[in-house]
């Protein structure tokens, strides 16, 4: 029995191996996105739901959650995905603001969601929070499509490989951090 476990083991090893630093990415950024959600919702169910507090302090919450879900993010690939070996606090430090930076954009647009549906229109905080994902997504998809049709309707080569790559770029930043931390 142990000796066909290791062979499996062994195995999974040889063909996915080369993939070790992708599959974990993909497991810690859903790891990531529970943590946020679940932080959010406690904090709405505990907190806001439980004492009648303002509707603008779901602001407050997710970026509570936000914070959480990026601390776990960077902790969790700085160990297993990326192995990272800087120490100290001033490098350590600048690899955190580093990662967080990268992520500002996704909490600014579901904070502008949440603040449109949700402490404006006094909609359910539950539900836009997890539309507020979805929109999010789809912002982003929208935003790397309208890339791609300026780079086919470009002038010039220049033009075109420009467009194309200022696309690639934001688009794939994008899918990573989607995939690592959606906090939305």
């Amino acid at each position: 029995m142990m000796a066909a476990l290791r062979r499996l083991y062994a195995r999974l090893e040889e063909r996915f191996g080369r993939y070790r630093r992708q599959i974990l990415y993909l497991i810690f950024g859903g790891l990531t996105t529970a943590i946020d959600w679940a932080v959010t919702f406690a904090l709405y169910h505990f907190w806001i739901d439980a004492t009648d507090a303002p509707r603008a302090l779901v602001h407050v919450a997710d970026v509570i959650a936000w914070v959480a879900a990026v601390l776990f993010a960077y902790v969790t690939n700085r160990r297993w995905v990326f192995g990272s070996s800087r120490t100290g606090v001033g490098p350590v430090a600048g690899e955190l603001l580093t990662f967080a930076g990268g992520r500002v954009l996704t909490l600014l647009l579901q904070e502008a969601i949440i603040f449109l549906f949700v402490t404006w229109l006094g909609l359910n905080k539950y539900l836009f929070r997890i539309l507020a994902a979805v929109l999010v997504i789809i912002l982003f998809a929208l935003l790397i499509c309208r890339g791609f049709m300026i780079a086919v309707r470009a002038r010039d080569r220049f033009g075109m490989l420009l467009a194309t790559g200022l696309t690639a770029q934001v688009g794939i930043q994008a899918v990573l951090n989607i995939a690592v931390v959606t906090n939305t």
